[in-house]
This record gives structure tokens, sequence and C-alpha cells, in this order.
């Protein structure tokens, strides 16, 4: 196999900025914008920055007749966080979405409204991941959620729409057909093309299966990183390519959903590879080197369809005669590890992460091949695209219009920011990466855990592969009395309050002992006190159409007496049919554990047609793995159906190796006098040897099937279905409340 050396051909083409000062052009007037927009695309995989591993000759072309920003750094480097603080100019905690797990708050002010009022028309075509639909569009299409790679369906005003394809290239021809056909073309427009790709999982479409069979990609240096000389998260983070990756994302798993045209293609690009892989029986070093090549492959696969997305659009800017008189944007919503520190995922203000691309060309007004090297960050992006149009920011927006720096007029780059704020908030969640907050200049990093009471500081001039934290070296006590202040300057400007006790001091506070259960302590909890659902540590789980019903979020409420209310209700459609809604939650990517005591205190639906849940669940629980410890179980600690052959009985049920045909189950049903008369507590205790079902405090069931060895998210849920009987037969509306949800954990010894 040769080993794939690309040599860096864009970097030096291109003038930098403080070496070459621009001359300063005017605007053109009121432009068409073309924002595009992946999702997790590293600056190492980009030719313009330099790249070792790939070329994207299509992306660069925005680099030789544009501007490209080498500091462009983001604000929380996760993906809803990142594409609400494009809209809005705001920092996470001032539009609301500080973790995936947040819905977004439609009703806010956007620059996509903005431009709207000013006249243009304005498109979101492909990925929104913000849970709310869209606001401030005239048209738009978009995948549900993360959306899949293969046969996507589209959200749209008007209902969901199927399409079999590639999905990258369907957001492509959706746009393009908007572009052509869907808009007026004696007025200007923003279109915002937002792919799927880079994203976890990685799956190559058609046309790339086998590109880079025939090259070895390189390795970073930082590969088999030992976390020495650093703060602790780094080295209890779950994200390392040799220990937390799935084999659907190694592609030792055929994806699901696949045409039968599509599953040939994709077994015939891997199954041999993967046979010879088995037959190696690769182990230690060898094997992290195999997952590596395995998966970067994949990653860059993904860009080569993006890439030539990208040469679509441009090519018919060109051919429309529009080149000129359109601003083209080209970002990523965060960066991402491409092996670096033995990592993928993102999340860290570590450099990899903290900085993604920002290509802009304007032929009009902005000179070609310029490098700038100011610190910007994606929350400028709203007042540019505002800017751009002529319709001046509003106060509200945090950050700062890019067209001086674009056109060389106006600000000078002496005058511009010296320092960028960064705050990551998903913790617990996925991939186990602690909360922080923290400072960068030019030269400097400081970064304070505030969970764990610890602090890095890193010189990226000295360091800048930050191995080896400085912040209890002498030499730089200036430094880092200089960053505290600057931080502590950053927050009050953004107006950012944040926690500052241990985690330590933060768990005593809040653990106590089970009263039932000796030698348990709680460790998670919701009283539901609040005025709204607390969104750290609940999301609204697979909105949109669901068995029988539509999951919404209004279906969802705090009583503002202490609980938690789901209601399920009975709407009449525009076409005289009837539509059923309600809701389910759960904790996905923000607290899961392993074994443990589990228990919520429920007073129950009383209506047919319907039935309630309290449950735990994993990701990787629809694979057909065969082992419920490496797989995980659905583990129902209460299910009710108040249809004539249930009523009275509370289920307890196990579903374990997928949910095809042959998966298999276990379940126990109990009756409970009065069950539907108040409030009842529903417990588990799950152990590694049994699990133990609990209703008011009385052992129901116990079992050994199945036992998880997993992590486990909770579930609570109101679904409509004919096991529970008809549901035209019910009285809605019909509703649970749940007065709390805990979940206790055995002491240390």
């Amino acid at each position: 196999m040769k080993k794939l050396m690309l040599t860096t051909i864009a970097a030096p083409l291109l003038t930098m900025a403080a070496a070459t000062p621009c001359v300063a052009t005017a605007p053109a007037a009121r432009p068409n914008i073309i924002f595009i927009y992946a999702d997790d695309h590293a600056t190492q995989a980009v030719g313009a920055y330099g790249s070792r591993i790939n070329r994207t000759p299509n992306i660069d072309r925005l680099a030789r007749q544009g501007v490209v920003f080498d500091n462009s750094l983001v604000t929380n480097g996760i993906c809803a966080p990142c594409r609400a603080v494009v809209l809005t100019g705001q920092h996470s905690h001032r539009n609301g979405v500080l973790t995936n797990a947040e819905i977004f708050d439609g009703e806010q002010m956007t620059f996509p409204k903005l431009l709207r009022d000013a006249g243009y028309q304005t498109a979101l075509i492909g990925k929104w991941h913000l849970k709310s639909d869209p606001t401030g569009f005239d048209h738009w299409e978009v995948l549900l959620g993360q959306g899949p790679y293969y046969n996507p369906r589209l959200d749209t005003p008007g209902g969901l729409v199927k399409h079999e394809g590639y999905t990258t290239e369907i957001i492509t021809d959706r746009a393009m057909d908007w572009l052509r056909e869907g808009r007026d073309a004696d007025r200007p427009f923003l279109l915002m093309m937002q792919h799927k790709a880079p994203h976890r999982n990685w799956q190559p479409g058609p046309d790339q299966l086998t590109l880079y069979d025939d090259v070895e990609i390189p390795e970073p240096p930082t590969l088999f990183d030992d976390y020495a000389g650093r703060a602790s998260g780094a080295k209890t983070q779950e994200m390392t390519i040799a220990g937390h990756m799935f084999p659907s994302d190694l592609k030792l798993e055929t994806p699901r959903g696949l045409t039968e045209t599509q599953l040939a293609r994709w077994r015939a690009a891997y199954d041999p590879k993967n046979a010879a892989y088995e037959a190696a029986g690769l182990t230690g070093r060898a094997l992290v080197e195999w997952r590596y090549q395995r998966y970067i492959k994949d990653y860059l696969r993904t860009i080569a369809a993006i890439d030539d997305s990208v040469g679509t659009v441009l090519d018919w800017l060109d051919a429309a005669g529009l080149a000129e008189e359109t601003v083209v944007i080209y970002s990523s919503d965060q960066g991402f590890y491409l092996g670096e520190h033995g990592w993928y995922d993102k999340r860290w203000m570590y450099e990899e992460s903290l900085r993604s691309p920002l290509l802009v060309r304007w032929p009009a007004s902005v000179p070609a091949g310029v490098r700038r090297a100011e610190l910007v960050q994606n929350l400028d992006f709203a007042p540019t695209m505002l800017d751009l149009a002529g319709v001046t920011p509003p106060p509200v927006m945090q950050g700062r219009s890019l067209v001086p720096l674009l056109t060389g007029a106006g600000t000078p780059p002496a005058l511009w920011r010296e320092s960028v704020y960064y705050h990551y908030y998903e913790f617990p969640g996925v991939h186990a990466v602690p909360r922080h907050y923290g400072v960068r200049t030019d030269r400097h990093k400081l970064i304070h855990y505030y969970q764990l009471g610890e602090w890095e500081l890193f010189d990226l001039v000295a360091d800048p592969q930050e191995m080896h934290s400085v912040y209890g070296d002498p030499a730089y006590t200036d430094v880092r009395a200089r960053l505290e202040r600057e931080l502590t300057r950053l927050q009050e400007q953004y107006g950012d309050t944040h926690p500052t006790a241990p985690v330590a001091k933060i768990l005593e506070q809040t653990m106590r002992p089970h009263p039932d259960l000796p030698g348990y302590e709680l460790v998670w909890h919701d009283e539901f006190n609040g005025r709204r659902l607390d969104a750290t540590k609940w999301n609204h789980s697979r909105l949109g159409p669901r068995r029988n019903a539509v999951n919404v979020p209004e279906a969802v409420r705090l009583d503002r007496k202490g609980h938690l209310e789901i209601t399920t209700s009975r709407h009449q459609r525009a076409d005289g049919t009837t539509e059923h809604r309600t809701a389910m939650l759960d904790t996905q990517g923000l607290f899961a554990t392993t074994y443990g005591y589990f228990e919520a205190r429920i007073r129950l639906q009383t209506q047919v047609g319907h039935w309630s849940a309290f449950w735990l669940q994993t990701p990787t629980m629809g694979d057909p793995l065969g082992d419920p410890a490496r797989a995980g179980a659905e583990i129902d600690i209460m299910e009710y159906l108040a249809n004539d052959h249930h009523r009275g009985h509370v289920q307890h049920t196990l579903h374990w190796d997928g949910y095809g045909d042959d998966h298999r189950s276990a379940h126990s049903r109990v009756r409970v006098p009065g069950i539907e008369s108040g409030f009842h507590t529903f417990g588990l205790e799950w152990t590694d040897d049994a699990y133990v079902f609990y209703v008011d405090g009385v052992e129901t069931w116990r079992t050994s099937e199945a036992i998880s060895a997993r992590d486990q998210y909770l579930l609570l849920s109101l679904e409509v279905g004919p096991w529970a009987g008809d549901i035209a037969d019910a009285t809605l509306p019909d509703s649970i409340l749940v007065d709390y949800v805990r979940v206790y954990r055995k002491s240390s010894p």
C-alpha cells in the first residue's frame, strides 16, 4: 500500500492580509448569499488549510478567489449550539441552546428573519438539528434530527417527503432545484445549504465507496497520546478511536435502510475489506492503526462528496452569470479530531475542535487570494450576513461583522478583538467531556474545567499540539494572571454567569441516601419544580410521527405544582382526518449509567388507546448483537395500559437482541389494586446479576434474564397504539403526572 503524501499547494498561493494590505473595495449592493455549512468538517481536511491527507479542489476555489480565515473559532463546539449561535449572533447562554438537548426557540430574532423583512428570499435545505420547526424561511426542507446518509425523509411545511439516494447529493439537488426554479429572479436571496456530512458514522456515497482504498493515510503524531501533562478530563473522556467506536462506525455492520442496489454496491466495497480484517486477527497498536485507517478514509470519502457539491454550486453560478453578485460562504459547525490525541468527535476547547473552516468568495467586492489572521467566531456570522445585505445588525447580537475584514475597508486589523470566549456545557453526556470555559488569544489559551476544579494553560507557539499545560509553570505567572483577568472581562461582557464549585462539592450537596435501600445514594434526579422542562436533563425524543400519533413538544408541560405532565390529545386536520398528539422524553446524551436504583412517582392515565411507560434504553439496543451485556437492553420498569385486558395491571418487560422479528423478550404482569387512583412509585434495582422491580416499595418481579452491562439512559413516554385499545374510544385529553424521577447508585465502600 502506498503512502498518501499531499503537497500543500493552496496556502502559499494566498497573500497574508497582515503582510500585504488589501485594496479597499466598495461593497456591491444587496448581493445574493449562499451559506454552505458542513457538519464536523475539520480544517485538517481542507486543502486550503494545508491538508496532508486529502484534496478539496472545489472548496479551494473559494480560497483562490476569495478570503480564508485562518483563525475561525466557535463558541461551544457541538452541533445544535453552534447552529443556534450562527442564527442568532448570540452565545449559547443567551440563545437558550446550551447542549444538543434543548429545543431552539423559533420566536427569537434571527438573521434570516431580518433578511426576509429586508426583502430577501430565504431558503433552508438540509440539516437543521434544532428540534423546532425552522422560522424566518420562505422555503425549507430539512432532515429529521441527524438524518440518515441514505434515503432521507425531508420535513417540509407540507409534511414529510421521502427521497431515494445519498443525502449529500439529495441536499445538493434540492438546493439546485430551488435556485433554478423556486425563487424570484428579480430579488436577492439567502440560501442556507446545510449538509449532514461528515458527521458520524461517516457513511460514504456510492461513488466514493472505494476512494483511498489503495493508499495509507498519514497518522497524526499524537494518535497514541497518553494524556500526561493535562487536566484529568483528557484521560476520562470516552471518544478514543482505540476504545469508543461501535461496529457501525467501523463499517463492520451493514447499514440499514439501503435499497437492493445500494446494498449490493456497499457489500461489494466493504465485504472483502472486512474479511481481510477478520482474517488478520489484529490486536494492540496494530488494531488501533487499522481502526484509524478505516475511520479516516470513510470520513474523507464523505468530504469528497461535499467538495463535489460545492463544485456544483460554483459551476452553476458561473453558468447563470450570478458569480459576481453572489457571496458564497463555506464553513462547518465546528472542527473535529482526525486521530489527534487518539480521538474522534469534537467538544473540547483544544484547537482541532475549536477551529472550523471559513472561506468567503464575493468577486464584486472581495479581493482574491487573501488570508486573514484575525480571531473571528461563528458569533460573527449573523451580523456579517446582515451587513452584507445592508441591514444594520441589532445591538442584541454579540458578534461583529466581518465585512470590513473581507473588503479591506473600515475597521483596521489593529482594532479587531484580541481574544475569544468559549463555553462547553454538555456533561454528563456522550463522550464524557467535562464542562469548561476559557479564553484564547493569538498565542495563549486558558481553560477552566469548573466541575473538576482544574485549569490548563497552553502556549500555542511553543506547544501547538497542546500536549503540556503550563498553568503551574512560574515562567507563565504573568501570562496566567493576564488571561484570568481577560476571562473575567469576557464573561462580564457577554453576561455569562457560571458555576465555580468543583464537581465533588456539587455532589456533596445533592447526594443523599435512599430511605429504603441502605448503601444507595442519589446521583441524578428531577423534581419538576421549575417553570419549564429542564433541557440539561431531558430531550424531547422522537419528534414527529411515531406509531399512531405525532410526538410534539407542546404535549409536555410543568404544572408549577412540582409535576411534569405528558398529555395525549385529539386534533382535527384541515382535510377532516384526525391526528393524535403526545410526547416522549429521554436523557440520551445527558445522563446514562450502568447499575443502580431507578424510581419514578407517577399518576397514570385512565383512557384506552395509549399507554404510559418509564423505561431504560441504550443507543445500540436496536442492533441484533445477541449479547445484552454488550448491546444493552430495553428495560421497561413500568408500562400501563388501561384497556379491558390490562387495566389494573402493571407490566415489567425486557427486550433484547435488536427489534427484528426474532428479537427476544421477557415480562411479568402484576395486579395493583387502586393503580388508577393517585400517585404510585415504580422502581428498578439493577445489579450485575439481577433486575428487581418494585411497585409502591413492594418487590413485584426478580429476573436474571438479559442483564445489561452498558450505560442506559432514561425515558418517559405516553404512546398511542392498538396494543392499548382503540384510541377512538378514549375521552381526550388524558395525561400522566410525574412527581419525580430519581436515580441512586451504590455508595463507595
